[in-house]
């Protein structure tokens, strides 16, 4: 089921990484730049993952980028989950995801190579997974898909989306 579900985004041109919780079981810095070659993925070590991530920043087979916005309700104050939950009203609707504590990822490929953004995370739980960080995908351990939806394309940088749903809440 896991691999199954890796393969998917693999097979859209998007690199995954087997983890181990929330550890990467190999070294994939290299796949930030480069494509993951079918060699690449069946050599994974998928018999000791419990969970998978995709790369954000890269590109698909379709040329977008595919980019998260991360809520964490962990290690964050009540007022920056109120916050946080005001922001996303201005996202678009697209694929959701819950994290095992009770966050959220949106999923999105965009037109624009998309920018890690963390500094408003202790404001409002709210970061961007862009280039060079990993977002833990469902069926990951703890992790679960809450629509059907597939990512939602944003024509241009997933910044611009975040910082205008910083805007209006």
């Amino acid at each position: 089921m896991l691999n199954a579900n890796a393969k998917e985004y693999w097979e859209q041109g998007v690199p995954v990484v087997p983890l181990k919780g929330k550890q990467p079981l190999v070294d994939w810095g290299r796949w930030g730049t480069q494509p993951q070659t079918r060699e690449d993925f069946e050599s994974l070590p998928w018999h000791q993952a419990d969970g998978f991530a995709v790369i954000c920043g890269t590109k698909n087979a379709q040329g977008l980028y595919v980019a998260a916005i991360d809520f964490d309700v962990k290690n964050v104050s009540e007022e920056a989950k109120q916050k946080g939950r005001e922001v996303l009203n201005y996202f678009p609707i697209t694929q959701l995801e819950q994290t095992p504590s009770g966050g959220l990822h949106y999923i999105y490929y965009c037109t624009e190579k998309p920018k890690s953004i963390s500094a408003y995370h202790n404001i409002c739980g709210l970061e961007v997974l862009g280039e060079g960080k990993l977002c833990i995908m469902a069926p990951s351990v703890g992790y679960k898909r809450l629509n059907d939806n597939p990512p939602t394309i944003i024509n241009g940088s997933l910044e611009q989306v975040f910082y205008s749903a910083l805007e209006k809440a």
